[in-house]
Formats: C-alpha cells, structure tokens, sequence
C-alpha cells in the first residue's frame, strides 16, 4: 500500500477508544447491552488496526460496476448484464486461489469446490432459486491489487431492489472509502444523487471516490466530460473538491481477451492500469479520516444508547414500582381472615368426624368387652372359678380392649386431622400462590411461592393422651377374704375398676354374696355375675368415650393452633417479600441516580475529547481531498 496519513498517528482515535470502553461500565453488570457493545469496540479496533484498507463499491444498475471490478481484479469472475437477486454484498479479498463462500438465511454454509467462480457467483447473485436465500459472499482470489491487503466490498446495484440503502450505508461504515460508479452516458443520475444524500451524512459522503467509466464509448470531448462529472459532483453532492478518475473497465477487459480494439479503446485500456495506484492511494488518503469517523460515531451512538438504556431502565423501573403498588395486598390481615373461614371449616369438620369415629370404636369396643365377659364367665364351672375370672381374667380383658381402643382411636384421629388439616394449609397455600404470581407479573425478581413446613401427624394427635384416656388397673381394695365360704353378711366387694389417671372410681361392685352362692342355683350366680361385670364394663367404657372425646378436642386445638401458625408464617414471609422488593427498587433507583450523574461526568469529558477528533477528522478529510 503506498504511505499515507497513518492511523497510528492520531492518539486521539486510542484515546476516544479508550473513553469508550469506560463508557461501558455504566451499563448495569450483566446487562447484555454491555457485552454487545464492548464487542463492537473490540471490532472497531481491530478494524483500525488492521493494515488492510477496505473500499465499498456503490452504483446503479447498467454502471458499468461489475465490468470494473473484474477489470481490477484482471479476471472475469462477476457475470456482467445479469440483474442480481440477492441483496448480499459481496466481500471480496486476496487468496492463493479462487474460493467462494456463502452463508444462507439458514445458518447454513457452502464453499465452491472447482475453479468455476464464475458460475457460483452467478449462481449465487443472480438465480431466481437460490440467490434470495444468501446473506453473505465472500471472494478470496490471488489478484495482485489485492496482495497487499485492500478489501473491495461490492454492493447491490442502487435501483435494483428496495431495502439496498442499509446495506450500502453499512458497507460504507465498515469502510475506508467508498468508490461511486459512474457511466459517462450518465453522469450522475438524479436517482443516484437522491440515493447517496438519503443513505449517507456528509461525513460517510466525505468518504466517497468516484470513477467514470466507458469513457471509449463517448462521442464529445473526455475533457468536456471530466469538467461536466466534476460539476454535477459538486452541485447535486456539496463535494466542493471530489477526487474522480476516469476509465474505459470494459477495452481493459476486451485487450486481456485479446479482443481487437479501436485505437481509442486502446489509449484507455492503457491507462487503465494506473486506476489501481489511484485507488489504493485514495483510499489509503482516507482511511484516517474514517478512523477518527468511525470512533466519533462509536462513541456517539454509545452514549445514545447509553441515554436510551437509561430512559427504558427507569421507565422499566417507574411500571414495577407501580404494577408492584397495584398487586400488592393492600390489607394483609383481612386477606388472612378471609382465608382462615375456610380453613377452619375444614377443621371443624375434622373435629365433627374424629368425634364420629370415636363414639363408633368406643360402640365396638364396649360391645367385644360385653362379648368377652359372657365367654369368660360362660365357662366357669363353678363359684370358685367365677370368683378367679372376675379377679383376673374380667379385668385383663376390658383392660386389652381398652388399649385396643386407644391404638385405633388415636389411628384414625390422627388421618382425619392430618387429612383436613392438609386441606385447611392447602386453601391457605392456594390463595397466596395467587398473590406471588400477581407480583410475578409485576415483574418482582426471583420469586417463588414459600413452602411452609408440613405439620407432623404425631404432633397433631399424641398417643399418649388416647393412652391416658383409657388407662384402667383393678384394684383389690376390701375384698373379704371369706368371699365365697360365708354367709350374705360377710359378702365382699370382688374388684373395683379405676382410672388411676382420673382418679374417679367408675366401677360397679362385683362381688357375690358368698353365702348366697350355695342358696341359689349357680346359674342365677353366673347370671347376675355376668350382668354385674357387664354393668362395670359400660360403666367404664363410657368414661373411655368421654376422655376420648376430650382428647379429640385436645387434637382440634392442636390443629387450629398449626393452621394459625400456618396463617402467620405465610403472613410474615409475605411481609419480607414485598419489603425486599421494595428495597430492591429503591436500589434500583440509586443506582439509576447514579448511571445518569455518571453519563453527565462523562458526556463532560467527551466534549473535550469528541473536539480534539473532530478537528482531527476535518483537517484529515481536507488532506485527503488534496
């Protein structure tokens, strides 16, 4: 490349850069806008750093653009009157051989296998199939004007196709400079003009080259011509000193065929190969220009995405606060009672049923005893035996079907606590489920509905208390020791049946008149015997059903305890959730406060900066001009 102005001779370029990359700091951490745009810098200064030079080639369809850039490249690989389908520019660079290579719409990728890099490029710019679906065309080829490092980007024709104006402006960006192709037929058509000005600001228009070509093929004088290009340059573009070349792309192409050519033709295919000097040179003129461009736009379009990002965080911030107001509860203790009504039902039904379920296991217990004790008593032989089984075997049974009792009571009181109290924390979970969606959508971060703590059933209904309930021992207290050798008067109490628990005796006297035993028939003894025993029985297997019952509603206290203790971690949580979201926006708010008192510092310091490389960049695009 021939020596020009150097970008490394600017420090105001590395300077801009590195006021960009502090820039980015004032983005949020984590915030994807920084990484996007941190990378961009990376991109912009390994662009500037890069030795190559890169040059945008922008004209109208029929311009004679295709022809020229096969003349530069001193090889036909574009195909010439082909209208392009494909809106890809094509990047075109240095290579040991030939090779294409495409991106598609797909993701999907394709590299040209054979030395036809004609055909593949027509294939892919101009084929109704497949051309639609490039995003991208990349060129390597072994051309000497591209040897020392110059990139030549050819864009879409300007009047081919709708959506070509972003592109160019884009390929312009990315480049050093960008070379307008011309026809001397027609010099700077209006569509063209309207064009560069509506794609292009004066500072990418500073940018520009332009060539003129098919000279050979004009009637009037070249010199008429070049004065005609230049003026209409300068008018319809406010380029008051455009750098222009003028040259015959097709007579250069024809003579490399060995096509036969008019001795004008001949005079500009000779001159064609100083076009490639010209170009390099200006291009190279202007590559530090584009560099103090490029990083004046970099900085500038971060601070207004800066400014942008800072408008939609607090606008972001502004619509939770306030959907944040409109989802929260606005009276926390009217929710809780309005749940607690059907929470408690559930536990009031439980209450009812344990109730149920006590009376009908006391009815089947009571009924085993009574069943037990006419078996017991069915088989004594004789009075002696009778008086053994009411001191032992009487006893021991009502006192397994009590503990009997106990176990299955406290069993199935136990499920339908456990049971209703899981509906009861279920309605309760349910409704706050709701409200923590509601803030959810109000944009609270990282939220999730608490789990409360299951109530264990043990602790719900302890056993011990049905245990304690149906604790009963026999007692020997008075017994005659002439129980069954004496007479009516000396008759003896056989048992008494307590709770020891209670303290209350409950029993019923058992003891048979010993005298009477040998008056009466032994089974009138039997009889009033087991009628006695039974009489006990009840006796004592009704205050069973009374002490179970209260251990029922001990177990129903237990259970409205557990859901009030429910209710009130729920409430607290909730409480500590929206004090922590509150808490998380007015950080959010201090921090916004303080990205927008730190842009303000900064936009301070990159006037300064913004000066010194704006005067760098106009005195550069003047020199340039010269």
């Amino acid at each position: 490349m021939p020596d020009g102005p150097r970008v490394t001779d600017l420090p105001a370029v590395g300077e801009h850069f590195a006021l960009a990359q502090r820039l980015t700091d004032l983005f949020p951490s984590g915030d994807a806008r920084r990484d996007e745009w941190r990378a961009r810098i990376d991109r912009a200064r390994e662009r500037i750093a890069d030795r190559g030079h890169r040059v945008a080639v922008i004209g109208e369809f029929s311009s004679g653009k295709t022809t020229l850039i096969n003349a530069l490249l001193g090889a036909e690989v574009f195909p010439v009157s082909a209208r392009p389908t494909t809106s890809a520019a094509v990047r075109i660079s240095y290579g040991a051989r030939p090779e294409v290579r495409a991106l598609f719409k797909d993701g999907s990728e394709w590299r040209s296998d054979s030395d036809d890099v004609l055909g593949a490029l027509k294939h892919l710019t101009t084929g109704d199939d497949l051309a639609p679906q490039v995003t991208a065309v990349e060129l390597r080829h072994p051309a000497r004007l591209l040897r020392d490092g110059l990139v030549i980007v050819d864009t879409p024709g300007t009047n081919a196709e709708d959506g070509h104006s972003e592109i160019a402006r884009q390929a312009v960006l990315d480049a050093d400079a960008a070379l307008i192709v011309l026809s001397a037929g027609r010099l700077m058509p209006a569509t063209l003009a309207d064009f560069l000005t509506a794609t292009l600001d004066p500072h990418l228009l500073s940018r520009c080259l332009y060539v003129v070509t098919r000279m050979d093929e004009v009637d009037e004088d070249a010199d008429r011509v070049r004065t005609t290009a230049v003026q209409r340059i300068r008018s319809m573009l406010d380029d008051p000193d455009p750098a222009v070349a003028f040259c015959a792309p097709g007579a250069a192409v024809r003579a490399r065929r060995g096509v036969p050519l008019s001795d004008e033709q001949a005079r500009w295919s000779a001159r064609f190969a100083a076009l490639p000097v010209w170009l390099t040179t200006a291009v190279g003129d202007r590559r530090p220009a584009a560099a103090a461009d490029t990083a004046l736009r970099l900085v500038d379009g971060l601070l207004a995405g800066l400014d942008e990002a800072l408008a939609e965080d607090r606008a972001a911030a502004g619509r939770q606060e306030r959907a944040l107001d409109a989802a929260g509860l606005t009276d926390l203790d009217a929710f809780l009672r309005e749940q607690r009504r059907p929470a408690g039902r559930e536990l009031r039904d439980a209450r009812a049923a344990a109730r149920v379920a006590v009376d009908r296991l006391c009815a089947a217990a009571l009924e085993s005893a009574r069943d037990g004790v006419r078996t017991t008593l069915r088989n004594c032989a004789g009075t002696a035996a009778m008086e053994t089984a009411l001191r032992g075997a009487v006893p021991d049974l009502v006192r397994r079907e009590l503990d009997g009792l106990a176990d299955r009571a406290a069993a199935e009181v136990r499920a339908i606590f456990t049971a209703k109290l899981d509906a009861a924390t279920g309605i309760v979970q349910t409704a706050f489920a709701r409200e923590y969606a509601r803030l959810r959508r109000a944009g609270v971060p990282k939220i999730d509905v608490p789990a409360a703590a299951r109530v264990e059933s043990d602790r719900l209904v302890l056993t011990g208390t049905f245990g304690a309930a149906v604790a009963v021992t026999v007692e020997d207290q008075s017994r005659d020791k002439k129980a069954f050798g004496f007479g009516a008067g000396a008759g003896a109490a056989i048992g008494t049946l307590i709770f020891p628990g209670v303290g209350t005796v409950v029993g019923g006297l058992l003891g048979l008149v010993a005298g009477a035993a040998f008056a009466r028939d032994l089974e009138e003894v039997r009889a009033e015997a087991t009628a006695s025993a039974i009489a006990t029985a009840e006796a004592v297997f009704g205050e069973a059903a009374t002490k179970l019952t209260e251990a029922v509603d001990v177990s129903a206290g237990r259970a409205d305890t557990a859901l009030a203790d429910h209710l009130g971690w729920y409430r607290d949580s909730y409480r500590q959730t929206v004090a922590a979201a509150r808490a998380d926006q007015q950080a959010r708010r201090a921090a916004l406060r303080d990205r927008a008192d730190r842009l303000a510092a900064s936009r301070t310091e990159t006037v300064a900066h913004r000066a010194r490389l704006d005067q760098a960049r106009t005195r550069l695009s003047g020199k340039a001009r010269r």
